[in-house]
């Protein structure tokens, strides 16, 4: 009998700091959790395999308490958090965001992953991460 797919089920992370948010991008999000939805859990497990464990782990601190903040231009619906991170592939982890609450009213994750160095360092030098 073959062995049962991989179960990913949805979690809440915690409380997004809206606060610091809005007053680094000029937003107004209202309060709400983050949550991960079973799809976006499945995304970084299949997608990410090397990085899973670190990242998952780390998540719920990464957005109670992220050190930097982010937008790529090619994604103006949502923002990401970064946070120093040693793991199997890059030293930051960090987590992307929808800018929209869900109609259950929480904050999305849509991927979270790895970076490396290099890979940190280039957005903050085109300006598209910075301290939170």
């Amino acid at each position: 009998m073959a062995a049962a797919p991989p179960h990913y089920p949805g979690l809440t992370l915690g409380q997004l700091p809206v606060g610091r948010i809005n007053a680094r991008l000029g937003t107004n999000l209202v309060p709400g959790s983050v949550t991960v939805s079973k799809a976006a859990h499945a995304h970084i497990a299949i997608d990410h395999p090397l990085e899973y464990a670190d990242i998952m782990a780390a998540l719920p601190g990464l957005i109670a308490n992220p050190a930097f903040i982010g937008q790529d231009p090619k994604h103006p619906h949502a923002f990401y958090l970064l946070d120093a991170l040693q793991t199997a592939v890059g030293s930051y982890a960090m987590v992307a965001i929808g800018f929209t609450l869900s109609p259950g009213g929480t904050y999305q994750v849509k991927s979270a992953y790895g970076l490396k160095a290099y890979q940190f360092t280039s957005r903050v030098k085109a300006g598209r991460v910075v301290a939170l």
